[in-house]
């Protein structure tokens, strides 16, 4: 169900404009929280300055983001997620994926079976 799905736009700043429910959800933060660059806060803090070098060159050459770290939620757990966002007319749209949730081709890729 797409409705479920952790996604977020942000504009050409990478501030963050829009998240999903899911997202909010996988955060366990309310959209308060996290639009414009109150997404940041949900990195944890081990891995900022990777995550913040990385984006700012993603925005500077308006590329491809795509990138494993953790987030800690609101109750202060710390989650593993893949984060894949793509440049869009005016910033960037993206997917939030928590580590050891495959897409299904994958999951069929590391089977060793065919993809139905």
């Amino acid at each position: 169900d797409l409705s479920d799905s952790a996604a977020f736009e942000t504009d050409a700043a990478g501030d963050c404009v829009w998240a999903s429910a899911g997202y909010m959800a996988l955060v366990e933060r309310p959209w308060a929280d996290i639009r414009g660059d109150g997404w940041t806060i949900v990195i944890h803090q081990d891995d900022r300055d990777k995550v913040f070098a990385e984006w700012a060159k993603a925005i500077d050459r308006h590329g491809r983001f795509e990138m494993a770290f953790r987030y800690v939620t609101r109750t202060g757990r710390s989650v593993g997620i893949q984060v894949i966002a793509v440049p869009i007319p005016g910033g960037y749209y993206g997917t939030v994926i928590p580590a050891g949730v495959l897409p299904a081709q994958d999951r069929v890729a590391q089977s060793g079976r065919p993809f139905q």
